[in-house]
């Protein structure tokens, strides 16, 4: 089940840190928070409209930003939403539409504390 992954991967965003100054992370982390809820509207919208592939491509947008931000559930979610979505698994890709703000949310919360720490 996806709620047991957990939210974060602390040990990916230490491994950024490798990259630069703590502020390099906190710019990386400001712009998933500022960009990536219009990836989570545009899945909700086009499952609201039936439009399976503008769903997939958006769990595809989430689903590379997650794992680079080391977000295990929320890329775990979006993972299986583009592949329900691509393989016209509709029910299952609406249920993962469904649960994918609450989790996606959870996510930011959880970036925004660990951004707080540095």
């Amino acid at each position: 089940m996806m709620d047991q992954l957990p939210l974060q991967d602390a040990s990916v965003l230490e491994a950024l840190l490798r990259f630069g100054p703590p502020s390099f992370l906190m710019r990386l982390v400001d712009l998933y928070l500022d960009t990536t809820g219009t990836h989570v509207e545009k899945a909700e919208s086009s499952a609201a409209t039936g439009d399976w592939d503008a769903v997939a491509f958006a769990a595809h947008s989430l689903k590379s930003s997650a794992g680079n931000l080391g977000l295990p559930r929320l890329m775990d979610t979006v993972q299986k939403l583009e592949l329900a979505a691509r393989s016209g698994d509709t029910e299952n890709a609406a249920a993962l539409v469904a649960g994918l703000r609450q989790i996606w949310k959870d996510s930011c919360a959880s970036l925004v504390e660990y951004r707080a720490r540095l």
